[in-house]
């Protein structure tokens, strides 16, 4: 009687082990395999991740080297900030044209960190990903095909010992059978011991494939470093030159250090201008013009015609009518008082009849006396109220307290 040739359990998948895979030591092989490719494809999406987001970086950095000359332009600081067309060969230090060199260059190495870091995880990932999950494909199917023929053979050998007369082709079928079954199990022998290996060579010792990717990486930091180290030369420069134009236009080192926002917040502003600036604008000479008022239109009257135009007006005289009040008939001595026949008659048809469109509230600085308060500034006196005829020009002033359709008649 011959003896039964069954394959070995471990080579029957039961239910509780990993699926597709019989053998204890590839299995756990394929474990540590998985784990490795899930780190693999961390490291292919940091390494992708950090382009994307070195890019943008430049990107950003360029927009902002822009918007900053676009601050500075028009200004002593133009000059530091950006270099003309053709100064573009680095002659004058500037800050834009500084960063403009270092995004050229980094863009290069990033071209660079594209084609051979970014590309060779992929490779990496792809290679032993597809290799190795076709082989376990292959030797589950080589599995089975032992397993089916060991199956058969055990079948034929058992039918032909419950019959009581062998026949040559029982014999036959069992031998060819056999033969099958041996080819099946050598087949699979070989492509699990080599699946095996190779599965563990790749995660046992995939250090070894890490070696090429870290030397890219070193190169890529040494050539990165070293334009940092260039930019840095280069901005120390723009920066010496950011403090000798400040102190050229008296900046103190407070200002430099800290700023002017809370001058400009809290002080006056004739404490902290330019002294030409100051005695410019004091030279001046103020104008009660519609078309550019003293004070903004928000503190003129809501009632103001924004058709007429008002001629300028002598402030000076303004003042003078305003302190001098009208000579009435009442205030002249007896002697002074033209009598009756004096007097022409006339005729009331022939009156003039003033012509008198509107009054204005005006207020004007106090030029003659120059008040100014504690801290320097121009004191407004009180409010005039300025008499316009129908053509727009300025013929009088009214009182200081009324308001009424015939002003006081004073020639301007």
């Amino acid at each position: 009687m011959m003896r039964k040739n069954i394959a070995p359990q471990h080579l029957l998948q039961s239910k509780t082990s990993k699926p597709n895979i019989a053998d204890d030591r590839l299995r756990q092989a394929a474990d540590g395999f998985h784990t490795f490719t899930a780190k693999l494809k961390k490291l292919n999406v940091a390494v992708k991740a950090y382009h994307q987001d070195t890019v943008r970086a430049q990107a950003s950095r360029a927009r902002l080297v822009s918007a900053l000359s676009d601050v500075a332009s028009d200004s002593p600081l133009s000059s530091l900030m950006r270099t003309s067309p053709d100064q573009q060969d680095g002659s004058i230090v500037a800050y834009a044209n500084t960063h403009k060199r270092a995004v050229n260059s980094v863009q290069f190495s990033l071209e660079r960190y594209q084609n051979e870091m970014i590309t060779y995880v992929d490779e990496w990932e792809t290679t032993i990903s597809n290799r190795i999950c076709t082989e376990l494909r292959h030797v589950e199917s080589l599995h089975k095909n032992w397993a089916k023929y060991d199956s058969k053979v055990a079948s034929l050998k058992s039918a032909s010992e419950k019959k009581t007369k062998k026949k040559d082709s029982d014999s036959v079928k069992i031998g060819r059978n056999e033969s099958k079954l041996r080819t099946a199990r050598k087949e699979y022998r070989r492509n699990l011991i080599s699946l095996t290996l190779l599965t563990e060579e790749v995660t046992e010792r995939g250090w070894k494939d890490l070696v090429p990717l870290m030397l890219k990486m070193l190169e890529f930091d040494i050539e990165t470093s070293h334009e940092s180290v260039e930019l840095m030369e280069r901005l120390k420069e723009v920066q010496d030159e950011f403090l000798c134009l400040a102190h050229r236009y008296e900046m103190g080192d407070g200002e430099i250090r800290d700023g002017r926002l809370k001058m400009l917040l809290e002080d006056d502003a004739l404490e902290f201008v330019r002294t030409e600036d100051r005695r410019d604008i004091e030279s001046l000479q103020p104008s009660i013009n519609t078309s550019t008022p003293l004070l903004s239109r928000s503190h003129s009257s809501s009632t103001e015609s924004n058709d007429l135009s008002s001629s300028p007006i002598d402030v000076k005289k303004l003042q003078t009518i305003q302190s001098t009040p009208p000579t009435s008939e009442s205030d002249l001595s007896p002697g002074d008082k033209p009598s009756r026949s004096e007097q022409p008659e006339v005729n009331p048809e022939q009156t003039e009849q003033p012509k008198i469109t509107y009054v204005r509230k005006e207020t004007i600085p106090d030029i003659e006396n120059e008040s100014v308060d504690e801290r320097g500034r121009a004191v407004m006196p009180t409010s005039i109220y300025l008499q316009f005829d129908e053509d727009g020009v300025a013929s009088g002033i009214d009182d200081m307290t009324t308001l009424t359709p015939y002003p006081d008649r004073a020639s301007v």
